[in-house]
């Protein structure tokens, strides 16, 4: 697998989620049902879903381009020529550019079947399916032919856009592949996984490939289309054409429809992107927590509170402190506590942003529970450098940041004065806890420097 720019999964992704959800026309409820399936069941029933489309002759499919396929400009969007964001060595008009014969590139356009028509003995509805049936350059498809899909390392042919003819150099694969441009690789990846689905279990006399075995993708060819569709997100041509498609098949691509199936039914590259798409929009809000309680036994505080669905961990703070974060029960235990009365606020971690704290709920440790707590004295606090401390009882002290991470811890073994160095850090508020080695008890201090 070459690195054509993965980072462009990180931002873009995302970004596709925010622009290409509000084009998306999927109808109410057409994916009900598969919420909460994965594996071979979601892919079974997603099969069932789209499967049965109405099919169109193979002649019929040349008009379905000038819909299915027409850029603004009124010109054949053909993938193999097309430069986004740039001029195409050449174009193609509906129509009048069909092929017809051709010596090179850019003479004419014909029709690219993704999955070749010999994989499955160029039968019906196959053959006719627009989900896999792009237009392209009539020479560049032919370059193409019936090789599989990948990336390519050592180059025997390149078309004018870039698209390459090679030696694969993805794990498990060594023969001839054919790479189309980046821009372009989610799309080709999304339409083997519609062919996956839409013939699940409908090609049992269709033929083996080195890419496929009947309608299923080889693991060398998955992993290869899953980083595919990571990195080149869905498209707003990919919306666009969907519909387009829908209104003449009555049936859609699903991996267009909802990005997070690829993850769901094939485990593996996908399976980390995220989890709510155009199909399963990722909720706006997300409660604060509720029912939170605070119970006292002995020395310990237990919280609890009620589990907000859509959160993905929760941080406590005590008396506006961070006790503890990426807590993902709803539970917690507060231990070793000295006299004094402490309040918890539970915040819920949410796909995008954290709710508002909770109401307090507090409670108290008693005198009698704390009457052994032991002594310290900490000073300067204010803190200039050199924080200096006197404890009455060997203790493990720690210093934390405002954030509750550990910045240093030191042990005192016995009565003498000692030193903390605060030179190097930068000004603000730190908490330094102070823990009794004999009988586990704390004193928390907050100290500013």
């Amino acid at each position: 697998m070459n690195n054509y720019n993965l980072i462009k999964y990180v931002f873009f992704w995302n970004l596709a989620l925010f622009f290409s959800s509000s084009f998306a026309q999927i109808p109410s409820g057409y994916y009900n049902g598969t919420e909460n399936l994965t594996g071979t069941q979601l892919q079974s029933k997603l099969h069932t879903i789209i499967d049965d489309h109405s099919a169109l002759t193979y002649s019929q499919t040349w008009e379905a381009y000038y819909t299915t396929d027409k850029k603004s400009n009124g010109k054949v969007w053909d993938m193999y020529s097309d430069v986004p964001g740039g001029t195409p060595p050449y174009s193609f008009s509906l129509g009048s550019d069909q092929c017809g014969n051709y010596s090179g590139e850019g003479d004419c356009y014909n029709r690219e079947h993704t999955f070749p028509q010999s994989w499955f003995n160029e039968q019906l509805p196959m053959k006719s399916d627009l989900f896999h049936l792009y237009p392209t350059d009539g020479y560049v498809n032919n370059r193409r032919s019936n090789y599989p899909m990948g990336d390519v390392g050592s180059t025997s042919w390149i078309s004018e856009n870039g698209s390459k003819l090679g030696t694969c150099i993805n794990n498990g694969y060594s023969g001839t592949v054919f790479e189309p441009i980046d821009e372009y690789k989610g799309d080709f990846a999304r339409t083997f996984f519609y062919m996956a689905v839409r013939y699940y279990n409908e090609d049992g006399n269709w033929n083996d490939t080195d890419m496929t075995n009947g309608s299923q993708l080889k693991s060398w060819a998955m992993a290869v289309m899953q980083q595919w569709h990571l990195a080149d997100p869905v498209s707003q041509k990919e919306i666009d054409r969907n519909e387009a498609v829908y209104d003449i098949q009555g049936n859609r691509n699903p991996f267009i429809d909802c990005p997070s199936f690829v993850g769901r039914i094939w485990n593996g590259p996908a399976s980390s992107a995220p989890i709510y798409d155009y199909c399963f929009p990722e909720p706006e809000t997300c409660d604060a927590p509720s029912n939170v309680t605070a119970t006292v036994n002995g020395q310990t505080i237990s919280i609890s509170w009620t589990a907000i669905p859509a959160a993905l961990s929760y941080s406590i703070y005590v008396n506006d402190m961070l006790l503890d974060e990426d807590i993902t029960s709803t539970n917690y235990d507060d231990t070793n506590l000295q006299e004094g009365t402490y309040c918890y606020n539970i915040v819920a971690v949410c796909p995008q942003e954290e709710s508002d704290p909770s109401a307090d709920a507090c409670a108290s440790i008693s005198t009698s529970i704390a009457e052994n707590i032991f002594t310290a004295e900490i000073y300067p606090n204010p803190v200039q450098d050199v924080l200096f401390m006197n404890v009455s009882e060997p203790s493990n002290i720690t210093l934390l940041n405002s954030l509750g991470k550990t910045i240093a811890q030191h042990s005192i073994n016995d009565s003498e004065t000692h030193s903390l160095s605060m030179e190097s850090l930068p000004n603000g508020m730190y908490i330094l806890k102070v823990q009794s080695i004999t009988t586990g008890f704390v004193n928390a201090y907050k100290i500013i420097k």
